[in-house]
């Protein structure tokens, strides 16, 4: 009579209340976790309320009325009807780590699975949920779980945790995923706490943990950062299975599954947002990958500025996908831009400089993308804390600088790359070859005439100051170009240099150009005329020309006949010795993968498995031109003004 009063009883009400609440929640279309929330919390007869009730898996659960978390981890959610199924699987003896326990509803589950003889431990980081958890397992004597008040993430330590007051259950150590979660910035309700921060790995090793039968994961949108922090049990093969609930759209469900993928875990879907990873071979090693090879490379992006919104975001997150990066960090002293960046990443960090970084979260690998000036500064600063770099083109403004970045590169032992992303066209690729080989005989020429109306989307005035861009469409634009001549071509010996600055940034420009082998070459660029966009290069027996920003195709051909080639690029396919060799995949034409492709190189050569393509040694050579051209620029020929503004101008021009 009793049991029917206080479990049974309840336990009918509850649950017919609970399915009440979310029917009509569906049928009016209201349905938001956040916002379930406070409507639940709203009903002021469950105000400061416990009861005790009997779970959908037969056990006794203390919950608190008014939180629908508690509810919910007490009859279940919608898409969790496969987890015990998988529980009920789980061998006696075994251990459990369930982190983001709550109040124990999961926890109880699976200690009744693995039996007294194993072990569930139970992480949960809020004080109070712990001391329900603690009074579940006393209902349920269940002593062998054993409960941790403690946040789980990448590194030991402590951690700000953010805790809803209306509810505990969405708790989380991502500030940005509360505001996602609140739809803009979290309201007041949501309090900062200090709490004590673990690791998988380090829990492991301190308690001799050999074997992991199941590591369940409901962290609020930081599953990333508790993964991290099991790089190495997850190499050594410790952990057989994963249950991760995945936050979207903070965390994006394939960097998660990519990652896993790569520690050797096939991963399934249970329902949208449940994902189950179940290892290949459990217990056995990944054969021949290290730690260092697994884990993600851990990036920074510095400066929010336009190329890191249009071009870095996307690579990023493509390279996340595969499992080879994740974007910890984002930096920028404007914090409106930091916000903006953040909705490409949700779940980094951001920080107004690198100290502030540096003292939270130290990233392998820093993409520099911040106004010209303060590249040197600021890959130099990276370097110099052990953090690989790639940094925007220009690289520098100055050979000094470039030098200064190169010898701190040197003595960190750390890549620098630069951002000479034309490099990997197909296109660009193709020609690098053609020349090579020497198919056209020796090149005698070139004309390379990229111009057009400035249209980049630029968020500061840094462009068109030469204080802090270094220069006009020359340093901008034409570094492009410059890296590509010196790398089909070799070095320059020499050049003469026009430009209109006139004191200011140049918008047009014209350099002449002679090569260490002979061949001669005009460069045109502008910011405010259309140009033929395109490099024409004359050979002894023929020609080639490069489109600027096609990807997939050149054009080339011989002296002494009316035919020329418009040639695709596709990707080889190897072929034996007798079959002709077949066509493979039609190149990209999109731009954005060839940004990917870099950071996907860079990412690489940070894990020892490529070598950088545009090192810092060669992207200095474009500087060092540069630098000659403005150091004796003269005044580019404007036929089009009178006498009066044409002197005006050479007074501007020679400072006077």
């Amino acid at each position: 009579m009793n049991n029917l009063v206080t479990i049974t009883i309840p336990t009918m009400v509850g649950k017919l209340l609970l399915k009440f609440f979310i029917f009509i929640r569906k049928r009016r279309r209201l349905r938001d976790p956040s916002r379930d929330e406070f409507a639940w919390g709203r009903l002021w007869f469950f105000k400061g309320r416990q009861v005790t009730l009997k779970t959908a898996w037969d056990q006794r659960l203390r919950v608190r009325l008014d939180s629908l978390g508690d509810m919910q981890a007490a009859f279940g959610r919608e898409g969790e009807e496969g987890i015990p199924e998988i529980l009920s699987a789980l061998k006696p003896g075994g251990v459990v780590l369930d982190i983001g326990a709550h109040i124990g509803g999961f926890s109880l589950i699976a200690a009744r699975a693995v039996g007294d003889t194993g072990k569930v431990f139970a992480f949960e980081p809020v004080a109070n949920n712990v001391e329900l958890l603690k009074e579940n397992r006393r209902l349920n004597g269940a002593d062998w779980i054993v409960p941790i008040c403690a946040a789980v993430g990448r590194k030991d330590g402590s951690i700000e945790l953010f805790v809803s007051d209306t509810d505990t259950m969405w708790a989380t150590t991502r500030e940005t995923w509360s505001n996602v979660l609140h739809h803009g910035t979290a309201p007041a309700h949501i309090k900062a706490h200090r709490v004590p921060l673990v690791t998988v790995d380090g829990f492991v090793r301190e308690n001799s943990i050999k074997n992991i039968a199941l590591i369940k994961i409901d962290v609020e949108a930081a599953e990333m950062d508790v993964l991290a922090g099991a790089a190495e049990t997850l190499t050594d093969g410790r952990i057989e299975q994963l249950l991760i609930e995945v936050h979207g759209p903070a965390v994006k469900w394939e960097h998660v599954a990519a990652l896993l993928r790569g520690y050797g875990y096939e991963v399934a879907e249970l329902s949208p947002g449940e994902m189950h990873a179940l290892r290949r071979r459990p217990g056995a090693k990944t054969e021949g990958l290290s730690l260092i090879d697994r884990r993600p490379v851990g990036v920074a992006l510095i400066g929010c500025g336009a190329v890191s919104e249009q071009h870095y975001s996307g690579a990023l997150d493509a390279v996340a996908s595969e499992g080879l990066s994740e974007t910890l960090a984002i930096v920028d002293p404007q914090l409106e831009r930091r916000l903006k960046l953040l909705e490409y990443f949700p779940t980094a960090r951001h920080y107004p400089d690198i100290e502030a970084m540096l003292k939270d979260v130290t990233p392998e690998l820093a993409v520099i993308a911040a106004p010209h000036r303060f590249h040197a500064d600021l890959s130099v600063q990276c370097l110099e804390k052990g953090i690989h770099v790639l940094c925007e083109k220009p690289m520098a403004l100055t050979a000094q600088e470039c030098d200064r970045m190169i010898k701190a590169a040197k003595h960190a032992e750390k890549l620098l790359a630069v951002g000479h992303f034309r490099r990997f066209y197909s296109s660009c690729e193709t020609i690098k070859k053609f020349l090579e080989s020497g198919c056209l005989g020796r090149v005698k020429s070139f004309r390379f005439l990229e111009g057009y109306r400035y249209s980049w989307p630029v968020i500061s005035r840094s462009m068109f100051d030469k204080t802090s861009a270094g220069g006009g469409v020359l340093i901008d634009t034409g570094v492009h170009a410059l890296d590509l001549i010196l790398w089909w071509l070799g070095d320059a010996a020499d050049v003469s240099y026009q430009d209109d600055a006139m004191g200011g940034v140049e918008a047009n420009c014209l350099l002449r150009l002679s090569m260490v082998d002979g061949a001669e070459g005009v460069l045109r660029f502008s910011r405010d005329w259309p140009l033929p966009n395109c490099c024409t290069i004359e050979c002894e027996k023929g020609w080639l020309k490069y489109s600027c920003d096609i990807t997939d195709r050149i054009n080339w051909g011989f002296y002494g006949t009316q035919y020329s080639i418009n040639a695709a690029m596709h990707k080889a396919i190897q072929a034996d010795a007798t079959a002709t060799f077949p066509l493979g995949s039609r190149a990209s034409a999109h731009l954005g993968d060839y940004f990917t492709a870099q950071m996907r190189n860079v990412v690489e050569a940070a894990r020892g498995r490529a070598s950088v393509r545009v090192p810092g040694t060669d992207a200095r050579k474009a500087i060092v031109l540069i630098e000659k051209c403005y150091r004796n620029r003269e005044l580019l020929p404007m036929t089009w003004l009178g006498e009066a503004e044409l002197r005006q101008a050479s007074e501007l021009a020679s400072g006077h």
